[in-house]
């Protein structure tokens, strides 16, 4: 229900509401509209208050007044027992009319008749109507506000309530979910011959299928009890069978209310799935049920996910790019790839199916790329062992010449390209043999192969072979592989660059080798990460260089792929949008070695380097699937670095059940050590735990955000978590204060002056005069929360986060409703954070200081301080 109804136990609060309506117009003739502002102020006990309210006008006061009634008795009808919760949302559907939200201060405006009438529901707890008079536009009228809650005598002096269950996100470590039960029963609901069942369950958001039933809790009274066990023939825990779960500490009694909060665990089955709680409350005594709650639930699909933002780079492990040196010292480059073709059985005729011509294409596409420096083609076909020699070798050697024909026509009549006649390659058993010891195969098994093979007619050994039950895990995967055809080609460097030319070549034309224009081998890539300094660049160069070597088939067989992977891998934590995959061809569950390396078509290929088996544990933990980086960190080599990310998973699974109260002493002791070191490994951690648990360490928003405010502008966590905190002040945040925004406007002289000294500087001033006058002109009349400006920001920088939002436990239903997020309003956030932004960094700089105004985040997806940044290098 939209609507939450307050109630309290002995007593009603006294509320008075004054509205204060004041005319804004010239006086109107008798059928023209009245133009009014309208205050709404509370008076309670403790003097006047004032909030938001909701509103609606009439044509008439009779009709007023039956709106008005009918949401009095709404009111009083929402609090009776059996009541369904929906009685006000009926009532206000009911009325017909368009209701609408004043401002959070409680004023609004209206453009009304003389004779119409204006129903106000403050708190959903009272409703008050006045007519518009002609002539009158200002309305003094202070009303009582009674509470109209139907009285349900129990003992002459107490009035029972309905039970109330408060709806809390659930807590989300990626390998559990921790759902709030939390019941509130006032007195009058439970009797000392009553049993309370309290049933949780877990729902799959996915589906909103009720996938478990969690462990119930059941509380009775003490006559239920003793009833209870002479029914169960004074057996009560061997024969009822809800007694394990009966909770004996806590005895429901005549007129006591009876109150519980906890917390329930749930072990997600799939640690990418979201899941959500719902509990049955139900009410018994000796002869019926009289109350069930229907299944309420403990939240929607939103989720606590604290640790998401953590910063784990002071445990992260980058590789010495000094052991995976690439010479770029040959005039020509040999290119190996795999062609992943497919035939018709038995044919050299391709299967009529897309792939092959994506194959095909993409090939033919990167070989023209060389244009005239492209030197050679080979094509190699091949056959494993199994099947008569004779046939194989032919149909691996026509197959080879079909697909040199189709490169051969996709270059073209006019190319100049050496393409010589294909090669066959035919494997015998003992290569099998070979590749087994190479893969680190279990050497029972080798032994077994290489026996059958030693043992056997070569006519007959995959006859053998097909009767191991190891044969289609092991040897076919090898046979496969023995069948793949290979092609490579030549192509002719200009010119082996040395590691000051490769950098000088990556500025002058960045944009070229940005776009794939233009290409560095792995060599040049070499010299330049050895080479670079710059962050930023080395990032970009990264990113350059995976994207080249991932385009290539088998890229993981290159010398210098790990060393990129890892690049790749590191970036990705960095900016918070972890990729498992990036490291996966890299590790090899199959094989505990460390570092393993396999012997794969007669090169080999290292796998499970400690670094990489370090940072997918740290890619693991980013996505908080605890198990599978624990896993990781296990297998590693113990060293001081994964020492560092134990603490870090010790944190993340015992944190929540220690602020909760609920960890043992040893998981205290290690939750204790944790905490300690992930504060004190960065302040940007100090900032994400604060904000993201603010509420529950009790720390304000305040306190929050001047820890957010010190991390760095380019960071899209920091927008994020300012969202985060100044969501809780949607409809209340102060005036943004443009007027200080840290532009000064120049006089003619200054402005004459600047023109003469620096004409790039006054074009500049131009400039942000312009924006400085559409921010003043802006402000006057925008109504955007803060909280969306920040997260329009984060998303802007990384888009990514957009996904985060959708789940995110710290923004709550209500005020996604109230505010929702709007991709059509996305320039409108990007304005509102402009100014926010010009005014945070006018009061840093003491207000005034400069012309400029903060830059558009519309328009540049980078962060204000770094387009500072490059301004300054461009000078």
């Amino acid at each position: 229900m939209v609507f939450g109804i307050k109630v309290f136990r002995f007593y009603a609060v006294v509320v008075a509401m004054v509205l204060s309506c004041v005319g804004v117009g010239n006086a109107a003739a008798q059928d023209a509209p009245m133009h009014v502002s309208c205050q709404v102020a509370k008076l309670t006990n403790n003097g006047k208050t004032y909030s938001q309210v909701r509103y609606a006008t009439f044509k008439s006061l009779k009709r007023a007044i039956k709106v008005k009634n009918s949401l009095v008795e709404a009111v009083a009808a929402v609090n009776a027992i059996g009541a369904t919760g929906a009685e006000i949302d009926n009532a206000i559907v009911a009325s017909g009319a368009s209701w609408k939200d004043s401002r959070p201060n409680g004023s609004f405006d209206l453009s009304v008749m003389a004779g119409q009438a204006v129903v106000v529901f403050c708190d959903e707890e009272e409703a008050e109507v006045f007519e518009i008079v002609e002539g009158k536009t200002r309305y003094d009228i202070v009303v009582r506000m009674r509470r109209a809650l139907r009285d349900i005598i129990v003992d002459g002096r107490r009035r029972i309530i309905k039970p109330t269950f408060k709806k809390v996100p659930s807590m989300d470590t990626g390998y559990e979910t921790q759902f709030s039960v939390n019941v509130v029963l006032p007195e009058g609901w439970t009797k000392d011959n009553s049993r309370l069942i309290i049933q949780p369950m877990a729902i799959d958001c996915q589906t909103e299928d009720t996938i478990a039933y969690l462990e119930p809790m059941v509380y009775e009274g003490g006559e239920y009890h003793k009833m209870q066990d002479r029914r169960m023939r004074f057996d009560y825990y061997g024969k009822d069978p809800l007694a394990f779960a009966y909770k004996d500490a806590v005895v429901l009694a005549d007129g006591e209310p009876f109150s519980m909060d906890t917390t329930v665990t749930f072990k997600k089955p799939d640690k990418d799935k979201t899941y959500k709680g719902a509990y049955y409350c139900v009410l018994e005594d000796f002869h019926r049920e009289y109350y069930n709650n229907g299944g309420e639930g403990t939240g929607s699909c939103l989720a606590f996910r604290p640790f998401k933002f953590l910063d784990l780079s002071v445990a992260s492990a980058p590789l010495d790019i000094t052991d995976f040196k690439v010479e770029a010292e040959s005039q020509f480059t040999t290119v190996p790839r795999n062609l992943m073709l497919t035939f018709e059985v038995g044919t050299d005729r391709l299967t009529t199916d897309s792939l092959n011509d994506v194959e095909f294409r993409k090939l033919i596409d990167e070989l023209k790329s060389y244009g005239d420096k492209l030197f050679r083609v080979r094509v190699e076909g091949s056959a494993s062992p199994d099947g008569i020699y004779e046939s194989n070798k032919a149909l691996a050697g026509k197959r080879a010449a079909r697909a040199l024909s189709i490169i051969k026509s996709g270059l073209g009549p006019g190319a100049d390209v050496q393409l010589p006649a294909p090669t066959v390659k035919v494997y015998t058993w003992q290569d099998v043999v070979a590749e087994l010891e190479g893969n680190g195969t279990d050497t029972a098994i080798v032994s077994m192969v290489r026996n059958v093979v030693a043992t056997t007619d070569s006519r007959r050994v995959n006859f053998a072979l097909r009767n191991l039950p190891f044969y289609a895990s092991v040897i076919q995967p090898v046979l496969a592989g023995q069948r793949m055809m290979k092609c490579s080609y030549s192509y002719e460097r200009d010119h082996v660059m040395t590691p000051d030319e490769a950098v000088e070549a990556y500025y002058s034309f960045k944009p070229d080798y940005i776009a794939g224009k233009k290409r560095f081998s792995d060599g040049d890539y070499y010299n330049l990460f050895a080479t670079v300094k710059d962050k930023a660049e080395l990032d970009t160069i990264t990113e350059m260089a995976y994207r080249q070597i991932t385009a290539q088939p088998g890229y993981d067989k290159l010398r210098f792929a790990p060393y990129v992977a890892n690049r790749m891998a590191l970036l990705s934590m960095r900016r918070g949008v972890p990729d498992p995959r990036i490291l996966a061809p890299f590790i090899d569950y199959t094989d505990r070695r460390v570092p393993a390396s396999k012997y794969e078509g007669g090169v080999a290929v290292r796998k499970n380097l400690r670094e990489m088996l370090i940072n997918q544990a740290i890619i693991y933990f980013q996505e908080q699937k605890l198990d599978t980086a624990q896993y990781l960190v296990d297998w590693a080599p113990k060293d001081s670095i994964t020492s560092k990310l134990e603490k870090f998973i010790h944190f993340e699974r015992y944190f929540i059940k220690y602020i909760q109260g609920q960890c043992t002493p040893e998981e205290e002791k290690m939750c204790n050590e944790a905490y300690a070191y992930v504060m004190q490994s960065s302040a940007d951690n100090r900032a994400i735990i604060f904000s993201e648990l603010h509420s529950q360490l009790n720390k304000t928003r305040q306190e929050a955000e001047a820890l957010v405010d010190k991390m760095d502008d380019s960071n899209a966590k920091k927008w994020y978590l300012k969202g985060l905190l100044w969501s809780e002040e949607a409809g209340k945040e102060p005036p943004v204060g443009i007027a200080d925004d840290g532009f000064r406007e120049l006089s003619d002289v200054e402005f004459m002056k600047l023109q003469n000294t620096d004409p790039a500087a006054a074009v500049k001033y131009t400039e942000a005069l312009e924006r400085h006058a559409k921010l003043q002109e802006a402000a006057g009349t925008d109504r955007t929360p803060f909280f969306l400006a920040y997260f329009q920001h984060s998303f802007d920088l990384e888009p990514k986060y957009k996904s985060l939002y959708a789940n995110e436990g710290n923004v709550s239903d209500d005020i996604r409703e109230k505010y929702p997020y709007d991709d059509d309003k996305a320039d409108a956030y990007r304005r509102k954070f402009d100014m926010l932004y010009a005014a945070s960094r006018s009061k840093a700089a003491g207000n005034g200081a400069g012309f400029g105004s903060a830059p558009s985040s519309g328009s540049d997806a980078e962060a204000p301080a770094v387009q500072d940044k490059q301004t300054e290098e461009t000078k």
